[in-house]
Parts: C-alpha cells; sequence; structure tokens
C-alpha cells in the first residue's frame, strides 16, 4: 500500500469514526466537527476521478441513478413545508453520498480491498465486545459518558461506544455480512454479532439482518445462513 492509499483509509477512518462517536460539537456554529471532514474529502475525490474515462462516466448506470436521487431529493426540498429542515437533510445525504463514492475511488483499484475489510471486521468484533460488556453492567462511566442524551430512552438497549442503538445495531449487520467473504472462522464470531444486533433493540437492524441474509443466498452461503440464523434463533430468548 502506497502512502496516498495509507492518507485515503486515514481519512475515511477518521471520517466514519468521528460520526459515530462522542458528538463533539462546534460551539460558535452549534453542528458537529464531522462535517468538516468533507471538506477534505471532496477536492481529493475530485483528484481521485480525475484518471477515470469520463466518457464512462457519462454512461454508467449508477451515475444517472445518483442524478435522478438527486432531483428526487430536490423536489423533495422545494415541495417540504419545512424548507430549512428539508434542506439540512439534502445537504446531509449529499455529504454521505460524496462519502460512499470517496470510499468507492480509493478501493476501486487497490489490491489491499480484503485486508481493509479484516481490518473493518476486527474493529467491529472490538465494539462488539464492549457492547457485551455494556449489556452486562449498564452504567459504567465510559458508556454514559459516551451517550447522548435520549439515546436508551426505551430499554434494555444497548449501543456500546457509539452514540445510538440504532448505529449499532446496524452496523453488527454489517459485520455478518462481510463476516464469510474470508477465512476467519466465523463460528466464533457470528454469536457476538448476532448477540449485540438482538441488544441493540433496533428494528431497523433486524430489517437490515434479514436483508442480508436474503443477499448471501445469492452469494451462496448456504451453511453460513443456517448457522447465522440458528444461531439468532437461540440468542433471542437471552436477549427478550
Amino acid at each position: 500500500m502506497n502512502k496516498n492509499s495509507n492518507i485515503d483509509f486515514l481519512i475515511l477512518v477518521a471520517t466514519f469514526m468521528s460520526a459515530l462517536f462522542v458528538d463533539i460539537r462546534i460551539p460558535a456554529l452549534k453542528i458537529s466537527y464531522y462535517p468538516l471532514f468533507f471538506f477534505i474529502i471532496i477536492p481529493r475525490l475530485i483528484y481521485l476521478l480525475k484518471p477515470f474515462d469520463l466518457s464512462k462516466l457519462k454512461s454508467s448506470k449508477q451515475l444517472k441513478l445518483y442524478i435522478l436521487f438527486f432531483l428526487m431529493l430536490l423536489t423533495s426540498v422545494l415541495l417540504s413545508t419545512f424548507k430549512v429542515l428539508a434542506l439540512k437533510q439534502f445537504f446531509k445525504i449529499n455529504l454521505y453520498l460524496c462519502y460512499g463514492f470517496y470510499s468507492y475511488a480509493v478501493f476501486k483499484n487497490t489490491n489491499n480491498f480484503d485486508k481493509f475489510k479484516k481490518i473493518i471486521i476486527f474493529t467491529l468484533a472490538l465494539i462488539a465486545l464492549f457492547g457485551v460488556i455494556e449489556s452486562m453492567s449498564p452504567n459504567m462511566a465510559i458508556f454514559e459518558y459516551l451517550r447522548p442524551e435520549g439515546s436508551l430512552q426505551v430499554s434494555p438497549r444497548i449501543s456500546s461506544l457509539l452514540q445510538w442503538p440504532n448505529q449499532f445495531g446496524v452496523l453488527m449487520g454489517v459485520a455478518l455480512y462481510l463476516l464469510p467473504s474470508f477465512s476467519t472462522p466465523y463460528f466464533i464470531l457470528v454469536p457476538l454479532f448476532n448477540y449485540n444486533l438482538l441488544a441493540s433493540g433496533s428494528r431497523n437492524a433486524l430489517i437490515f439482518y434479514f436483508l442480508v441474509l436474503l443477499i448471501l443466498t445469492t452469494k451462496k452461503y448456504y451453511k453460513y445462513i443456517v448457522f447465522t440464523f440458528i444461531t439468532f434463533i437461540i440468542l433471542i430468548p437471552i436477549n427478550s
């Protein structure tokens, strides 16, 4: 991995973590600091896209879908009763899309994508371990410090080191999706991720979980799917 790839990876990780962990706000502007990372990401994205064949880009289905999605968002803003709130959400969604495009541009021509996936899996496993600790000792100082006010209004739920249980639960689903694609013994980590997904109490995570299983059937990971689902069913009484 060259120096530029290292820099891009660090920018990706820093932006991702800043959006998930402690919500530190800039006092004068009263906004979270993580959108500031996009002032780095957008110029870097333009630089990374420079060598791409623009004629192919113009004819790509993904670009056409993005333009359609962008126009739908813009129409929603114009028709919204709450224009200011709608405009904020419009910019937020487009910033997240820029993050997705940046990730794609960084990893598209990189041979180290599998290495990055392993780093993501083991990072999520560490977060999941803190989730188990939180489920046993929810009032530990570290968890109370990281939680924003009202994040666990419906209890019992856990969010580990993250701000919100929905984020946490969906990320456990992401881990379950990535897990079968490399040789890590999944029978060790599947119960851990399943337990935390259930303990998050997130309906979004449950919907995402079944979507993950559906997608994995198209990749023919049948043994993994059966083991994951059986473990999920067994863990339901523990989290009820």
